[in-house]
């Protein structure tokens, strides 16, 4: 796959001078690729940069360093950045206008016709809403109404800001599988998000941040076999039959040799989560930056 964005040592400073911080930057030396056509994650607490490093995308903010969209240099063209979209999951929908009259209204804009919005609002199962005024509906449904919007205009790049904080996990269920239909017709999905499990399932690479700063960037199978590996889990009989639990490193001349020699009761991999990399990998920032 063709490289769709491309940062290279991106650094945002802060603009109120009064504030005496230790670190004057609200991103530091941001290196990272993002692929044509997957979901990539910016995964990081409140204050990571994550909404500074999308402002930055969307050339909302200045900066040092270098960004190319589509191969090419924003500072030689800077209309590349149509070819990015944000779309404000909470906002730009008017609340006295029905949920087709919205989608009308911006669907007119990229010359989409009425046949292509009921279409999306069959495929995202809101049909028999299309009548009702945005103000009535709820949260998770005012979302997917938002996410519809990324299939009638004709950026290549859509930019979700937690797309599922704050919903349950039936509605967070019904936004993931439009995101998925988002990249099933071609574009490049990037979103940001505090829950780990979601970023972990669900994004083919992400970037774990922490004040201003990547600790950890890849697939979310390779960062956590990077930093804590796999271990196997094993339950043994004991002589008066009760069980006793031990971890091995994934080896397997070691797990054969134990296989061998015990009782074995059960036997399971047990994987880290992305989450407890994620904690890991701050902690060993700190005790590295103390050092």
């Amino acid at each position: 796959m063709n490289e769709v964005i491309r940062c290279k040592n991106i650094s945002v400073k802060f603009r109120k001078k009064f504030l005496q911080l230790e670190n004057n930057y609200a991103l530091q030396d941001i290196n990272f690729e993002i692929k044509t056509n997957e979901i990539f994650g910016i995964i990081g607490p409140s204050g990571a940069g994550k909404t500074t490093l999308l402002n930055v995308l969307t050339n909302q903010v200045s900066f040092k360093g270098e960004l190319d969209i589509d191969g090419i240099p924003v500072e030689k063209n800077d209309k590349v950045f149509e070819q990015i979209s944000l779309c404000a999951v909470d906002s730009g929908l008017y609340d006295e206008l029905s949920v087709i009259d919205n989608l009308l209204l911006y669907a007119n804009i990229f010359g989409k016709g009425p046949k292509k919005v009921k279409k999306l609002l069959r495929s995202a199962g809101l049909h028999d809403c299309q009548k009702i005024k945005m103000s009535k509906l709820s949260t998770g449904m005012k979302r997917r109404v938002s996410l519809i919007r990324c299939f009638l205009n004709n950026a290549g790049i859509v930019l979700l800001d937690e797309p599922t904080s704050n919903v349950d996990p039936i509605t967070s269920k019904k936004i993931r599988n439009l995101i998925y239909k988002i990249k099933k017709s071609g574009k490049t999905v990037i979103l940001t998000t505090h829950n780990m499990n979601e970023a972990e399932n669900f994004c083919d690479h992400l970037i774990l941040m922490n004040e201003g700063r990547i600790i950890e960037q890849g697939s979310p199978e390779n960062i956590k076999n990077k930093f804590a590996g796999i271990k196997i889990e094993v339950t043994c009989f004991t002589f008066d039959n009760r069980s006793d639990i031990f971890v091995l490193p994934k080896q397997n001349s070691e797990l054969a040799d134990f296989i061998l020699n015990n009782r074995i009761r059960s036997i399971h991999s047990n994987e880290p989560t992305l989450e407890t990399v994620f904690i890991q990998s701050i902690e060993k920032r700190n005790i590295s930056n103390e050092n």
